[in-house]
């Protein structure tokens, strides 16, 4: 991970025991990665780092964001004492270079500015013609970064791919609004009528409401959505 830059987090809390277990479980399935070293704390470091990323979806940046419960769960597959732990720095080379095989291990990676191209993309997608606000896009966006197995750029950047996202959506409805009014028959007389109050009703003519290019509310409204004339 880059150092320096904040990075967004999801809730954090401690797991409970049962939770843990799920979360937490299943190191021996990885056993082969890092028997190899002699070093119990550089394995048991190797360990809780994986375990973390999966649950997390990101890697811890020190120790004291490893619940107790969870690294002695974990100590106990991997067979060495959870205190050795303490001897393990996260912001070493060793640790880096964990990361990096973690990495490649599990597929998770670190966000491109290709992948935040596509998280725009993909917001505007899903928030364009209803979603507005912003902490449900950004819970949309953490949602999809772990699918596509995406670490969490800086908080500045979240910041700045959920403004874009918005700003994108609102075009697009406006864009969309537009197209349907320019499809709808009679529309310009019928928008001018509601915009100059004054309009003589005659100018509007008592075809306008009639079946076939529809009031503008309903020109104008999200699609999926019905709005009854008043």
């Amino acid at each position: 991970m880059s150092g320096g830059a904040s990075t967004v987090q999801p809730e954090c809390r401690s797991p409970g025991r049962a939770e843990g277990a799920g979360q937490w479980g299943g190191i021996w399935v990885w056993t082969r990665w890092w028997t190899t070293s002699p070093c119990p704390a550089t394995r048991l470091g190797f360990a809780v780092q994986l375990k973390f990323l999966t649950w997390r979806g990101r890697f811890p940046r020190m120790r004291l964001e490893l619940p107790p419960d969870a690294v002695e769960h974990v100590a106990k597959q991997v067979g060495v004492a959870a205190s050795e732990l303490g001897s393990y720095d996260f912001a070493s080379r060793t640790a880096k270079r964990h990361r990096s095989e973690l990495r490649d291990l599990t597929g998770w990676h670190e966000c491109t500015m290709t992948d935040l191209v596509k998280l725009v993309s993909h917001l505007v997608d899903v928030i364009w013609h209803d979603e507005r606000r912003e902490e449900q896009v950004r819970a949309e966006l953490l949602r999809q970064m772990r699918v596509d197995l995406i670490e969490p750029p800086t908080a500045a950047q979240v910041t700045t791919v959920i403004r874009s996202a918005l700003h994108q959506a609102d075009e697009r409805a406006v864009a969309e609004v537009a197209a349907r009014l320019v499809r709808a028959e009679g529309c310009p007389r019928r928008l001018d009528a509601l915009v100059f109050t004054d309009l003589p009703a005659a100018a509007t003519g008592p075809e306008d409401g009639a079946a076939g290019g529809g009031s503008v509310q309903q020109v104008v409204a999200p699609p999926g959505r019905h709005v009854r004339d008043v």
